[in-house]
């Protein structure tokens, strides 16, 4: 009997103790943020149709950094695709979807759109893994091309909001 007790002792004891142990980190509900998503392309091309008329696609990577040094999406990995279209001098159409992946392994999703391109455009939260599961949200950015031209690296700024069910 004496065996049995100390066995349900301690297992009661690691029920108690393993939510303090948990290294996932919490999220609030809902909130709103602002940060910096520095990128390179990874790879991408170029479709001449004719001398007016280009179409592109590749995907982008980099990290996020959250303005306040920490919370939501801080030092997150992030992969994005692009597509586009450039036709008779002027961005018809860019582009894409991004996944973001933090340092537990748990996921976002969004998809983008240039609004005034180059430079300023919106993007959405569309879905989750992990904390993030069933997660929405409105988003601006400002993209800004670093480097030499043509060089495929940048920054973007973001500013958003997010709400978990």
């Amino acid at each position: 009997m004496g065996k049995t007790n100390r066995v349900i002792g301690v297992c009661i004891a690691t029920a108690v103790m393993l939510p303090l142990c948990s290294t996932a980190e919490q999220l609030p509900k809902q909130g709103t943020y602002s940060g910096v998503f520095g990128w390179s392309v990874l790879s991408g091309d170029n479709l001449q149709l004719d001398k007016d008329h280009t179409m592109w696609g590749g995907i982008a990577t980099g990290s996020f950094r959250n303005d306040s040094g920490g919370g939501f999406l801080h030092a997150v990995a992030v992969k994005c695709t692009f597509s586009g279209e450039f036709t008779n001098g002027a961005v018809t159409h860019n582009n894409g979807d991004c996944v973001l992946t933090d340092k537990d392994g748990d996921k976002v999703s969004a998809t983008w759109k240039c609004v005034t391109c180059p430079g300023t455009g919106e993007f959405e939260w569309t879905g989750g893994t992990g904390k993030y599961a069933g997660i929405k949200g409105q988003n601006i950015y400002l993209e800004t091309s670093a480097g030499p031209p043509g060089s495929g690296v940048g920054f973007s700024v973001w500013k958003g909001e997010w709400h978990l069910p």
